[in-house]
């Protein structure tokens, strides 16, 4: 195995690893202008990881779409 090809394994499994995959329901924690902030997942987007948030303690005028880098599970 070249070490090209190791490296090459080792990213993609990185990308795999924070690919997770969240469910309507879910607790998560969801990353907002550098901060971190308790929520929940409300839809699944027709794009892969994209889903639709709502914030703890906040009106659904702040729901939004958000991709997985701006999420995590708590």
């Amino acid at each position: 195995v070249s070490a090209h090809h190791t490296d090459n394994y080792h990213k993609h499994s990185i990308v795999l690893a924070k690919a997770a995959i969240y469910n309507v329901g879910q607790k998560v924690q969801i990353l907002w202008k550098g901060s971190w902030y308790p929520g929940k997942i409300i839809a699944k987007g027709k794009k892969k990881n994209v889903y639709k948030i709502t914030y703890d303690g906040y009106n659904s005028s702040w729901d939004e779409w958000v991709g997985i880098g701006r999420l995590k599970k708590r």
